[in-house]
Order: structure tokens, then sequence, then C-alpha cells
């Protein structure tokens, strides 16, 4: 008798059929499909930071530009070394510091960009996927704006 369990023992194999190996797949599929999109829209929402931090920090070179030379300006990027109003304000290129934006200025609610400015920034490279929030606006006078599908959650 007690060999018979000891063979019965031997014979029998560990292991997953393939019923519960495809059923793992398909849970671990649908468990993908919920958490990759959550994931990519925290991304973006994270990345929207870059947009608001560049704008502030853009208006106050804005505010200093006016300070020195009585206006604001629409030149964003400059030759590098220049100075004076003709170089605006003189950054090495128009992007946001972590590249995920791009800013450009216009004249502001007053329509003279002598005395308002409206700065903008649109998703560029890998944020361009986001339609919650295409751009971001800060104008001289302080309104905050932006446009997407969620656009009232922006800021």
């Amino acid at each position: 008798m007690k060999s018979e369990n000891i063979l019965l023992k031997l014979n029998k194999r560990s292991g997953f059929t393939l019923i519960e190996v495809m059923i793992t797949i398909a849970i671990l599929g649908i468990l993908m499909a919920i958490a990759i999109p959550s994931y990519q829209s925290q991304i973006q929402k994270g990345r929207r930071s870059d947009a608001m931090v560049s704008l502030v920090e853009t208006m106050n070179r804005q505010d200093v530009f006016k300070a020195n030379y009585g206006g604001y300006t629409t030149i964003i990027t400059g030759p590098g070394d220049c100075s004076g109003a003709a170089c605006g304000l003189n950054f090495t290129d128009a992007n946001s510091n972590e590249g995920y934006y791009t800013l450009t200025a216009a004249a502001g609610p007053t329509g003279n960009i002598a005395s308002s400015v409206t700065l903008t920034a649109t998703t560029a490279g890998a944020q361009t996927s986001d339609s919650n929030c295409t751009t971001f606006t800060i104008s001289s006078t302080g309104v905050k704006g932006a446009t997407g599908a969620d656009s009232d959650n922006c800021w």
C-alpha cells in the first residue's frame, strides 16, 4: 500500500494548466488596459507644471524688461550675448524649461505691446497628446487662461 502511494505521488506532475495561464494573461491584460491610460494621464498632468512655471518665470522677465525699457516685448529668443531692447528677453530658445511647451508673446489686453503682454505656452514634443490642456496663457494684468477639453481645470 505504501509503495503504491509513493508511486502515485511520483507520477503526479506539478505546474499550471493552459487554462490557468490564459486566465492569468487575461487578468493582466485587463489591469494594463486600465493602468496605462491612467498613468499616462498623470504624467501629462505633471508636465503641465512645466508650462505654468515657464510662463511665470517669463512674465517676471517681461516685468524686468518693461522696467528697463519702458514696455514689454514679443521677442523671446535673442542672439545670446546681446543686450538692449532689440534683444528681447534673450532666451536661448522659445521652449519651456523641460521642453514640453513652446512659448510665444503677443500684445496683451490693451492691444499695445508697450503697455501689456500675453504669454502663451503651447504643447510640444511628448506633451502634444494632451488634449485636455493644449495651451496656457498669462497676461501682464494677471489673467490666466487655458484651452482644451478640460480647460477649466488646467491652472
